[in-house]
């Protein structure tokens, strides 16, 4: 049986709320997210390597800052481009570059 994460770093891409509802409507987080992690899963060379999570950082006081942010682990290095790529395609580019980090910890 083949271990997940086996030495792939997490990451923290940060998606602007503003872009999800422009792409998805007002709210529609639940589609969005879905389509997130069926990106995500296409790259994956067998079921269950990736794990993605999703929290929002609305800390901010003006919500032009507030992200949706997705927290990947288990993806290798050399894949986390397409990744971005395939985000991108959705209508959802990340902001930034992407953080080795998870806000909730690993």
């Amino acid at each position: 049986m083949m271990r997940r994460f086996q030495g792939h770093p997490a990451r923290a891409y940060r998606i602007p709320i503003r872009l999800v509802e422009a792409a998805y409507g007002a709210g529609n987080f639940d589609d969005a997210g879905d389509e997130i992690a069926a990106a995500l899963a296409d790259l994956a060379d067998y079921p269950g390597q990736v794990v993605c999570r999703f929290a929002f950082d609305c800390a901010h006081h003006n919500p032009w800052y507030h992200a949706l942010v997705v927290g990947v682990a288990g993806l290798p290095e050399a894949l986390h481009a397409s990744f971005a790529a395939r985000l991108a395609a959705l209508g959802l580019p990340p902001e930034g570059r992407q953080v080795s980090y998870m806000p909730w910890g690993r």
